[in-house]
């Protein structure tokens, strides 16, 4: 059942249809839902709840009674049966690699048989999934550049059941960078644009390049440290500069220099964190406009404030997935 569900990238559209991104992290349970046609939605409702401490520990659910307990009065509140879930940052692996450009089943057989070159989990025990990276798919045998995602099965598993256990069956599992970029880059920009991810758990930092998550770090610095730790700032702008020099470095000659830089999560509501990425990257931090590929703020108020609507990034771009194939 999670070889069926555990897309990563675009969902087969029968699975498609308006329901709830959730968000289940170390600190809270989030869940936003749209409804209305692509371009004009509206958000239906948002909710937020604080989980247990130890409930859930660096993504790995400790406590899977309160976790449930918690989907249940969301899912009987606003009464849905199926959403869009989240995994873990700390859980999930994005990496680029070159294949020929076969079957689909060619395709993952190759990919799998490298799988342990790039991230620390073996093929027999991940679950993951592709995307060709280059929008023209070329000729038969020549290389393209894919996309990976991968998660351990168990982890998928594990947020597969707690979902099943509340009553809601999963349409598609995403990573957190993916959700966030869908919710904060807009759908045909073309730029090279550094994301970070402000969260109470910890910060990623992610480089989309023509909507794409390219690249993706998590630093150990929650927002609250962020928020009162100058030199926890000063160590977040160091490493944003070492992504961005990163990237700087291994780009194709296809793709730009970074040249936005755009904030998200609640950290992303504190000038101070946003004045030491300006100051270190040499481009304005700013904070991301969550509902961009929803709405048009000329058209729509929306109903979270600026500020709060930060802190939903991750379901809003998981919401989005019932409406367009990003």
């Amino acid at each position: 059942m999670v070889n069926a569900l555990m897309k990563l990238f675009t969902p087969p559209r029968f699975l498609a249809m308006p329901a709830p991104g959730i968000e289940i992290s170390d600190a809270f349970v989030r869940a936003l839902s749209f409804s209305g046609a692509p371009g004009n939605l509206r958000v239906a409702w948002w909710e937020e709840t604080a989980l247990p401490t130890g409930a859930v520990v660096g993504g790995v659910i400790s406590d899977k009674k309160a976790v449930i307990e918690i989907l249940k009065k969301m899912r009987s509140a606003h009464r849905f049966s199926f959403a869009h879930i989240a995994l873990p940052e700390q859980q999930v692996y994005l990496f680029e690699m070159s294949a020929p450009v076969v079957s689909n089943e060619e395709t993952h057989a190759a990919i799998e048989l490298r799988l342990e070159e790039h991230v620390p989990v073996r093929s027999t025990e991940a679950v993951f999934d592709f995307d060709m990276q280059r929008a023209n798919a070329g000729a038969p045998g020549v290389e393209r550049l894919f996309r990976v995602a991968v998660a351990s099965r168990r982890t998928s598993e594990m947020y597969a059941s707690v979902c099943e256990e509340a009553g809601i069956a999963p349409l598609s599992f995403d990573s957190e960078a993916n959700a966030v970029a869908r919710a904060v880059v807009g759908i045909h920009d073309p730029r090279a644009i550094l994301v970070a991810h402000l969260s109470e758990d910890d910060t990623g930092l992610y480089i989309v390049s023509d909507g794409a998550v390219r690249f993706a770090s998590t630093v150990p610095l929650s927002a609250e440290k962020l928020a009162s730790d100058p030199a926890a700032q000063e160590a977040l702008a160091s490493e944003a500069a070492r992504v961005c020099s990163f990237w700087e470095a291994h780009r194709d000659k296809k793709s730009r220099a970074i040249e936005s830089v755009v904030a998200c999560g609640r950290g992303a509501a504190f000038p101070r964190i946003l004045s030491a990425l300006s100051s270190t990257l040499h481009i304005t931090a700013e904070p991301a406009l969550v509902w961009g590929n929803a709405f048009s703020l000329e058209r729509t108020v929306p109903s979270l404030p600026r500020d709060e609507s930060l802190r939903f990034s991750v379901p809003a771009g998981l919401a989005l997935r019932s409406f367009i194939y990003v």
